[in-house]
């Protein structure tokens, strides 16, 4: 199946979802508005067949009926809601609609009406709906009174090629020095108040006797402040592309998940299985969770085995990490095995299965850094543009066209009109 991708600023679990889908056969093409899986998160493009700049409705509208599946990654959940639209219009074989629900938006924040009723319309009329976490779904079900149907979970977990084999384990840097080394993979900031401000909080596990490295794909001036103080205990590694992430973690001897609860963002946390989690599980690695967190706690309570503790403070930590964890199953979770056994059945009923003719015709057209700077090519006479991808014959540019020739053409009649 051709299955299209929209995602205004693309993520991990985007690109996870459609190396699962590239593997099973299907063509994935993406839509996005910043080039973010490769500029930003450092990752290859040879899981999507295509991918293009998708600055608004009319341009989604024109080439939505080339494909099976039209799958949107919040946020923005007004792209689902832009699809549904545009939906409508492909026809009694209608293409369906997937949203997926990374983040429940009016839980992370205090949102407008707009915003409030774009996710309440993506999660209530999309034909698939899909989520992280059995609460964030039930939670959203409270919100919005009901859920549209399948409602799918499929948690965060690491795609099955990201897991290192045994003999890939790197040794422990404890084993080096004597000291326990903990650390932290994903975004952070320094802004208080945010959720993911833990400058406060790696000093005082620092100041505890605490090594911490961080990988993160950017470092605020708070953290590189930080590291000056504490230069013996604070390292910071930068990103790490995630084909390679998990095999770094097995040196450490703890993963932190250390969000902190008391602000907008509270539903937001309640509902997440974040994808730091499962990567530490997947290199072995025991999970330090602050405390509070509803999803995250109920999920490592339910375990058979202990996968890591929960903290409040300081002492919580020390007690944690003296603890064994020798029961942690690293290939308990894996991305591709739920993917294959939740999404791809519901694919296979809903997708439309189309036969293509391909239009030969045309080079791709590669925008000037220009026209990327600016995320938006209204100004430059088109809708969506392809870049960097070398397929001279694709569909989507193909509608490109169909699209600026009919631009063009109601341009001309208007100028006839004008000049009689």
């Amino acid at each position: 199946m051709k299955v299209l991708f929209i995602q205004s600023f693309p993520c991990i679990r985007n690109w996870k979802l459609a190396n699962v889908l590239h593997d099973a056969g299907h063509e994935v093409y993406l839509g996005q508005m910043v080039n973010a899986i490769d500029s930003h998160w450092g990752l290859p493009l040879e899981c999507y067949k295509e991918v293009f700049f998708l600055s608004s409705f009319v341009g989604l509208n024109g080439i939505i009926n080339y494909f099976d599946i039209v799958h949107c990654h919040n946020e923005p959940d007004w792209w689902t809601v832009f699809a549904i639209a545009a939906a409508r219009g492909t026809g009694p074989n209608r293409v369906k609609v997937v949203h997926d629900c990374h983040d429940w938006i009016p839980g992370r924040s205090e949102v407008g009406i707009d915003v409030l009723a774009s996710a309440i319309a993506a999660n209530t009329l999309a034909d698939i709906c899909v989520y992280v976490s059995d609460v964030q779904r039930d939670l959203v079900a409270r919100n919005t009174g009901s859920l549209q149907s399948p409602a799918l979970v499929i948690p965060n977990y690491p795609l099955a090629s990201a897991i290192p084999d045994d003999n890939q384990l790197l040794p422990k840097l404890s084993a080096r020095d004597g000291k326990k080394h903990l650390v932290y993979s994903g975004t952070i900031m320094d802004r208080p108040g945010s959720h993911r401000c833990f400058v406060d909080e790696f000093s005082d596990i620092m100041k505890a006797g605490f090594n911490v490295h961080i990988y993160a794909p950017r470092v605020p001036d708070g953290y590189v402040k930080l590291q000056r103080g504490f230069r013996e205990s604070m390292h910071i590694h930068g990103n790490q592309p995630y084909p390679h992430l998990i095999h770094e973690l097995t040196q450490y001897d703890a993963g932190l998940v250390p969000f902190r609860k008391g602000g907008p963002a509270d539903q937001h946390l309640d509902t997440g299985l974040p994808n730091k989690a499962f990567e530490y599980l997947a290199a072995g690695i025991p999970i330090a969770c602050r405390s509070g967190l509803k999803q995250m706690n109920e999920f490592m309570l339910s375990q058979a085995s202990p996968v890591g503790f929960q903290y409040s403070t300081v002492d919580d930590i020390k007690r944690g990490m003296a603890a064994t964890y020798a029961g942690i199953d690293r290939h308990a979770f894996v991305f591709d095995d739920v993917v294959k056994k939740v999404l791809l059945p519901v694919y296979e009923q809903q997708g439309r299965h189309l036969q293509y003719t391909m239009v030969k015709s045309g080079q791709l057209m590669t925008p000037t850094k220009e026209m990327i700077d600016m995320q938006c090519f209204e100004g430059h006479g088109f809708e969506c543009a392809l870049y960097g991808r070398n397929h001279a014959k694709d569909l989507v540019f193909e509608s490109y066209l169909a699209e600026e020739r009919a631009m063009a053409a109601e341009s001309a009649v208007a100028e006839s009109k004008g000049n009689v």
